[in-house]
């Protein structure tokens, strides 16, 4: 059974695999019609990166917590597979929203960074985690002017129109003032992880707040 939304008459609910093979919406079809036009009601979960799904590189030269720069440095969170195992069960599909600006800034280079990208995005998908895609802005404000950088909510706007995603029904987790900026700003809940090694202080007022991603999974799976 999947979960539907009618385009003819606006009929949502449960049906049968076979009837949306056939799109054939049951109010439709009862009615007569030869209209039967369906899409998935899709629900969506975006993630930020560092600081939610990998773990923040503390930085001694400079006192200040950072994004890992090579494989070797990154290392996936606590909790984060198989909290993400369960919400890709219950039909979310996951999406990461990341601002990467150091490439810019001269910090890294951008081979690395995308073998980063390439390392977080295909252990995910090995553990059967329904990511279906990764957005990640190269970008910062001092170097060049873009329209991807949160707390834009432009690549989570792009992905509801590519993917059909409702977003009344979707989620931002991040652990960033923008992060709960941008989903606002896109109509999604927002949960703040409220990390405390990054000693950051906050003046978003997210839909929810907690420790780390295995809470965040209990308060949508809660909803």
């Amino acid at each position: 059974m999947s979960e539907i939304i009618c385009e003819i008459c606006n009929f949502q609910g449960l049906i049968s695999s076979k009837a949306i093979s056939q799109e054939l919406c049951p109010d439709c079809y009862a009615q007569g019609s030869l209209k039967y036009v369906l899409r998935p009601f899709k629900r969506a979960i975006f993630l930020d990166r560092d600081g939610v799904i990998t773990k923040p590189i503390y930085d001694t030269n400079r006192n200040i917590f950072r994004p890992p720069w090579s494989v070797s440095e990154t290392v996936i969170l606590p909790f984060v597979i198989e909290s993400l195992q369960k919400l890709s069960s219950e039909g979310y599909s996951l999406f990461i929203v990341t601002n990467q600006p150091d490439f810019v800034k001269g910090l890294v280079d951008i081979k690395d960074l995308k073998e980063i990208r390439q390392y977080v995005f295909e252990t995910l998908i090995s553990n059967k985690v329904n990511l279906i895609n990764d957005y990640y802005c190269f970008h910062h404000p001092d170097y060049c002017i873009c329209k991807c950088r949160k707390p834009s909510p432009y690549f989570l706007i792009q992905a509801s129109k590519i993917y059909g995603i409702d977003m009344s029904q979707s989620w931002m987790i991040g652990d960033r003032d923008k992060d709960i900026i941008c989903g606002q700003r896109a109509g999604v809940k927002t949960i703040l992880i409220n990390n405390i090694d990054l000693s950051e202080t906050h003046t978003c007022k997210p839909t929810y707040i907690c420790r780390n991603i295995k809470e965040a999974t209990e308060i949508i799976l809660g909803n």
